[in-house]
């Protein structure tokens, strides 16, 4: 659809449980997007999202580039698969992620910024699958803290109680510097043979 903007301020959305044929996971809390037409803008603030089957909130546009911006703070938020994904730019600042199946938070387009925010049990706390900046964030008991499989940066985060790795390297290039990790079960930071600049 076309033509989105606005602001959600303060309010709840919980036990969203679409069902399709391949079973009921697609239940989504909020839903931004944005079709071809003219660039667009949505906050969405200060709100409690829980118990949905699907996405806690998700942000889509299908226009290259994306025709949508979004920004995302103060919220709490979970999901069954993953809490907050987004596929435009933006940011998600300050909220409180209780991670899903999959993951709390998943970057999936480049210029986003994942900042100062809480993010608990998870298989991958944080995924950064694009160009983005994640910094300043606390991530506790994920399997895998933050999972970078491009050349995003990654600073000064505070990960603990990982089952499996801290940080996790798919790919090289990326920027790792000046995060403190704490009891992982198998790495601190596993790099996959991978280069990039892992500092302080």
């Amino acid at each position: 659809s076309s033509g989105s903007s606005g602001t959600v301020n303060e309010v709840e959305t919980r036990n969203q449980n679409c069902s399709t044929a391949s079973g009921p996971a697609f239940g989504i809390g909020i839903a931004a997007e944005n079709g071809a037409g003219a660039y667009q803008s949505v906050t969405i603030e200060n709100s409690d999202i829980h118990d949905n089957s699907g996405y806690g909130i998700y942000a889509f546009s299908n226009q290259t580039p994306s025709t949508l911006t979004t920004s995302i703070k103060s919220n709490y938020v979970t999901g069954f698969y993953t809490s907050i994904y987004l596929y435009v730019p933006g940011s998600v600042t300050a909220n409180t992620i209780v991670g899903g199946s999959v993951s709390g938070m998943y970057a999936n387009f480049d210029s986003i910024s994942v900042t100062s925010n809480t993010v608990i049990s998870a298989v991958y706390g944080i995924v950064v699958d694009a160009d983005d900046t994640v910094s300043g964030n606390t991530v506790t008991n994920a399997c895998y803290g933050i999972f970078v499989t491009t050349t995003a940066t990654v600073t000064s985060n505070h990960i603990s109680n990982s089952c499996v790795y801290g940080i996790d390297l798919v790919n090289g290039g990326a920027t790792i510097e000046n995060n403190i990790i704490t009891k992982s079960s198998s790495a601190g930071i596993e790099f996959n043979c991978n280069s990039g600049t892992v500092s302080g």
